[in-house]
């Protein structure tokens, strides 16, 4: 009798590196320019480790492009997306390279009951990244994981991720920190809430803003958030400019010593 092949079950979400070589997600902006230009089509999503010190090494392939004047640029991502908990509040932290990928570790915070539904996300960034994909997240998804590991990484992209979470109801507002004023006027939220940094908030081009009330927010904020995600945004920022950066929140909120 003829045996039926089985079908190997799919791997855990970042769980192992993988590659985007259909035009969607982040792979999908500037496409059919990038090729043009010399680009393979292809981006490289990390793998995620535990890693209780959160520690940062650089990636040997490209995980966004873009061009710019004609010239194609390619920006290597990380060599893995790294995760721990707080040492303190116990809260989940996770460092990622390209910013939607911060979707996928909310709905893993709720699943692991980390969060509840509805929480307001304090966002962090010199991006809004409000775009509005063409297909949303579906409430009763959010808990399939498998699901949603395969939705941040075909349908959103760096500029698209939170609205999918505000119309699935995982997250409820958002409060914004782009900028000098934001950061003056901001005051700690008195009920539970979701952290989301972007690192590009450190950029040269930023370097005008108060870096020491920065880190003066941050530093509380990341000591009373009930999830944290960071990304490094290869595009925006040199690597080696975010990962001292992160090292320095670090070590201001206590997590790294």
């Amino acid at each position: 009798m003829p045996k039926h092949k089985q079908i190997e079950p799919k791997p855990a979400p970042y769980s192992v590196p993988m590659q985007l070589r259909e035009p969607c997600s982040n792979n999908g902006l500037s496409y059919e320019e990038r090729r043009r230009a010399g680009s393979t089509g292809i981006l490289h999503v990390a793998a995620r480790l535990e890693d209780p010190k959160l520690r940062l090494h650089e990636g040997e392939l490209p995980a966004f492009e873009e061009v710019e004047e004609g010239t194609l640029m390619s920006f290597k991502g990380l060599a893995h997306f790294v995760s721990t908990r707080h040492p303190v509040t116990g809260a989940p932290i996770t460092v990622v390279d390209n910013h939607n990928h911060a979707l996928y570790f909310w709905c893993e915070a709720y699943v692991k009951g980390d969060i509840p539904l509805g929480l307001p996300l304090v966002h962090v960034d010199q991006h809004k990244d409000m775009r509005v994909p063409s297909v949303l997240l579906a409430r009763e998804r959010l808990t399939d994981l498998l699901f949603v590991h395969d939705y941040v990484n075909s349908e959103v992209h760096v500029g698209s991720f939170i609205v999918p979470a505000l119309e699935a109801g995982l997250l409820s507002e958002v409060r914004m920190l782009d900028g000098d004023g934001a950061f003056e006027q901001f005051s700690l939220p008195k009920t539970p809430f979701v952290l989301d940094i972007d690192l590009d908030v450190f950029a040269r081009d930023l370097a005008y803003m108060n870096r020491s009330r920065m880190r003066e927010v941050l530093r509380a904020l990341m000591g009373t958030a009930s999830c944290i995600t960071i990304a490094t945004s290869p595009y925006f920022i040199p690597f080696d400019e975010a990962k001292a950066w992160l090292e320095i929140l670090l070590e201001d909120a206590g997590i790294r010593r």
